[in-house]
């Protein structure tokens, strides 16, 4: 099993474990993410959701997360960098916001990166 720490809207953080075959996808996004992040020099950017490892689907898993046919992008903001990084799903609307007013790079226009 590999373990997960999640940081809530309310600032605490709760733990648990992953099922293997969510472990490996979640590994893939992260190795892939920080990638990325070495490319936009440590800046939180926003993707399309990686659709050979069934992201969306595995997002919509939490309970708080929006449903995965909402989930048109996700938010990558560093949290510790080099290491570990949050992925945030957003909707259509919450890109364009996270784009235009929080500086996040767009890598989710971009052809070719998915």
């Amino acid at each position: 099993m590999t373990y997960f720490t999640k940081i809530n809207p309310d600032g605490s953080q709760s733990t648990g474990t992953y099922h293997p075959e969510l472990a490996e996808a979640s590994i893939g996004c992260l190795k892939r993410d920080l990638k990325q992040l070495r490319r936009t020099k440590g800046k939180g950017f926003v993707r399309r959701p990686y659709s050979d490892l069934n992201e969306a689907e595995i997002i919509a898993l939490n309970p708080a997360s929006p449903p995965a046919d909402l989930i048109v992008a996700v938010g990558v903001c560093p949290i510790v960098v080099g290491d570990t990084n949050a992925r945030i799903p957003m909707t259509q609307q919450q890109v364009q916001e996270a784009i235009n007013n929080h500086g996040f790079v767009d890598c989710w226009s971009r052809k070719g990166f998915a």
